[in-house]
C-alpha cells in the first residue's frame, strides 16, 4: 500500500511539475517567435508601456508562480529519486536535468527582472528603453530555452514513468 501511495503521490507532483514547466515554455516559445519579432517593428516605447502592464499586472502574480512552482516541484521530485535510488533509478537523468534546467531558468530570472523592473520607472527615454529591450530579451531568450529543456525532460520523465507502470 506504501508503495502505491509512494507512486501516486511521484505522479501526481510530475503532473503538476509537467503542466508548470509546459507553460512556462509554451509562454516562452510565444514570446520569442512571435512577440518579440513584432515588437522589434514598432517603437520601443510600445514594448515600454505594454511590460509595464503586463509584467507589473497580472504578471506579477503568475510568472512567480510557474518558475518557483515548478522549481519547488522538480526540487522536491529530485529529493524522492536520491532518497529512493533503486525505484526511481531509470528515470533519474531527465529529472536531474529537468531540475537543473529549471534552476538555470529561475538563475536567469534574476537577471531579467531586475532589467523589466527599470522599465517600469524609466523615463521615457527611447535610447534607455531601447538597451533595456535588448538586454532583457538577451537573457529572457537564454531563460527560454532552459525552461524549453526543463519540460523537455518533464515529458521524458513522465512517459518513462508511464512506460515503466504499465510494465510493472
Amino acid at each position: 500500500m506504501e508503495q502505491k501511495e509512494e507512486v501516486l503521490w511521484f505522479n501526481s507532483l510530475i503532473t503538476a511539475a509537467c503542466i508548470l514547466t509546459g507553460l512556462l515554455a509554451g509562454g516562452s516559445v510565444d514570446r520569442y517567435l512571435v512577440q518579440v519579432p513584432a515588437w522589434r517593428h514598432l517603437s520601443v516605447m510600445n514594448w515600454a508601456a505594454y511590460s509595464r502592464y503586463a509584467e507589473f499586472g497580472n504578471g506579477l502574480y503568475l510568472y512567480p508562480f510557474e518558475v518557483l512552482g515548478s522549481f519547488i516541484l522538480l526540487f522536491t521530485i529530485t529529493a524522492i529519486v536520491l532518497i529512493h535510488k533503486a525505484s526511481f533509478q531509470h528515470i533519474a537523468v531527465p529529472v536531474h536535468l529537468a531540475t537543473l534546467f529549471t534552476t538555470i531558468g529561475l538563475v536567469l530570472t534574476f537577471f531579467t527582472f531586475p532589467i523589466i523592473f527599470s522599465v517600469q520607472t524609466m523615463a521615457n527615454d527611447e535610447t534607455l528603453v531601447q538597451h533595456a529591450f535588448d538586454k532583457f530579451h538577451f537573457w529572457g531568450l537564454l531563460r527560454a530555452v532552459a525552461q524549453l529543456i526543463s519540460f523537455i525532460a518533464c515529458v521524458w520523465v513522465f512517459t518513462k514513468k508511464c512506460n515503466n507502470t504499465r510494465k510493472s
